[in-house]
């Protein structure tokens, strides 16, 4: 906590000392304040097969957030940024796929596949960035800026799992796929480097900024596992998962 604090002040000083500091008078025509989102895909989760011979498949799950910014020193060459972002992240999504020869007590004939998506985590998740920005003009309405700094999230602590039972034709299952992950960390603050290439473009009545945004997370978001068991003739399997929370997407921010 001290860190981020120090973090902070240095934050808020470099802010005082860079007021004075005027190169781009194009933006006092706009508000420090924006609103706008984001929308980015996580990097896969990583897996260490335990037992068995079958395993699942990762693929990039996504997200959304809404997000409120205000900008210091705005007309500067250097501005610094904070806010607030609502986010909304899908937890997992993976693929799977099972042989026939293992489904013959449930009367399937050929080899199962499946692509699996987790629901919206709905838990309080929300994050807070403080940023440097240089940017610089390449005409007079279109401008280039690059952003990097921490971001740090706050997440309750939580779970999410799948389960997938198969029936045969007189309606007798088995529980074949069991899938988990959680969030149990000590703490619920989740900090990340960002790095963010963009341009501003400015109208006539509001600026617009977009970026692409790469977030690089300092600790790992989620651990989990898989279970693909009761089959008939391959053994049950057993595969470790781990989420970082890394992701790559791209911004919008309105100022008017």
């Amino acid at each position: 906590m001290k860190k981020y604090l120090s973090l902070l002040l240095i934050f808020i000083s470099t802010i005082s000392f860079s007021q004075n500091t005027k190169y781009y008078p194009e933006f006092n025509n706009y508000g420090s304040w924006s609103i706008g989102g984001s929308y980015y895909f996580f990097q896969k989760e990583s897996i260490n097969k335990l037992s068995g011979i079958n395993q699942h498949k990762p693929l990039y799950s996504n997200g959304y957030s809404y997000t409120i910014r205000k900008m210091f020193n705005k007309n500067g060459k250097f501005s610094y940024i904070t806010g607030l972002s609502l986010n909304n992240n899908n937890p997992y999504k993976f693929e799977y796929s099972l042989k026939q020869y293992d489904l013959n007590s449930l009367d399937r004939y050929e080899d199962f596949e499946s692509i699996i998506s987790g629901n919206l985590v709905r838990r309080i998740n929300f994050s807070i960035p403080l940023l440097v920005q240089y940017k610089f003009k390449i005409n007079p309405n279109l401008f280039m800026k690059f952003d990097t700094g921490i971001e740090t999230m706050y997440m309750e602590s939580g779970y999410s799992d799948y389960s997938s039972n198969f029936y045969d034709n007189e309606g007798n299952g088995k529980n074949i796929i069991y899938y988990w992950l959680e969030n149990d960390h000590k703490t619920p603050l989740y900090p990340s480097v960002v790095f963010s290439p963009g341009v501003y473009i400015m109208t006539r009545y509001f600026m617009i900024q977009t970026s692409i945004v790469y977030n690089k997370a300092l600790k790992n978001q989620y651990n989990g596992e898989i279970n693909i068991m009761n089959l008939d003739i391959s053994d049950d399997s057993v595969i470790e998962t781990k989420k970082s929370g890394d992701y790559l997407g791209v911004s919008l921010q309105i100022f008017l």
